[in-house]
């Protein structure tokens, strides 16, 4: 009966009575007769190859070592560099760039990731510059000594306020002046009364409360100007102009008109 099924099988065993130390049984297989042993060694093998393909799908190779390492020290690299510009981005202070000239504030703000817009104080010719700043014909304009002076911004575009070296001069020298003018002032309208008094003895009142034209100032070449209101002889209204010279404790008179 078991014969009979191996028969119908397609496979016949056999007994080998020739070798009867190593009795085994012997399969006919499309004419081909394997032994036991190897039947199962090729079953062995067969299960194995299986194994590995289904472990490495689509017959992909084990990945290098190095190739990863390579590839992840990148990847590191790379987030590195983002976390860093985010950290420049995050840590860039837009006041920062007040009294920078206009290309070192613009590319400080080009690197920390904002747009930058330039507008000028104090000159009508320059009131609004949008375009590139590195153009030639924009830099023979002098924008080279243009200054920031303010800032507003926000968060993604800084808009820069700026004025020209000659006007931060000028108003630097102005404001020294008046500030001069103050200092001297109690000298100065002492020494134009004065001066008032002599010319015009039948009376001279300065309305030194609501008739001052232009406080006491010093004029770029030392002396001081004073232009006052006042009533001579008693009923006579007359505008003066009084220029001095000196220092905060005396002044002297350079010149001194009534109109």
């Amino acid at each position: 009966m078991e014969e009979k099924n191996h028969k119908e099988n397609g496979y016949e065993a056999t007994q080998l009575p020739e070798e009867p130390w190593a009795a085994r049984a012997v399969f006919t297989v499309g004419g081909l007769k394997i032994t036991r042993g190897i039947l199962v060694i090729l079953l062995a093998a067969a299960i194995m190859v299986g194994a590995i393909v289904a472990s490495h799908p689509g017959g992909a190779a084990t990945p290098d070592a190095t190739t990863t390492a390579s590839e992840e020290s990148k990847q590191d690299k790379d987030k590195s560099d983002v976390n860093s510009e985010d950290d420049d981005a995050d840590s860039f202070n837009p006041a920062s760039l007040v009294g920078m000239g206009v290309y070192d504030a613009h590319d400080a703000a080009v690197n920390a990731g904002m747009e930058v817009r330039f507008i000028s104080s104090g000159d009508a010719a320059k009131t609004d510059i949008t375009g590139d700043i590195y153009n030639a014909s924009t830099r023979l304009d002098g924008w080279d000594d243009w200054t920031v002076v303010d800032e507003s911004d926000d968060g993604h575009t800084v808009t820069c306020t700026i004025d020209s070296k000659e006007n931060l001069n000028a108003k630097a020298k102005s404001d020294e002046n008046r500030k001069a003018g103050d200092d001297a002032a109690p000298a100065v309208m002492t020494a134009c009364q004065r001066e008032g008094g002599q010319r015009y003895p039948g009376g001279y009142d300065e309305h030194d409360i609501l008739g001052v034209i232009q406080d006491v100032i010093r004029r770029d070449d030392g002396t001081y100007y004073y232009k006052v209101k006042a009533t001579v002889n008693a009923d006579t209204d007359v505008v003066v102009e009084c220029v001095t010279t000196g220092d905060d404790n005396q002044q002297t008179i350079v010149s001194w008109d009534a109109n």
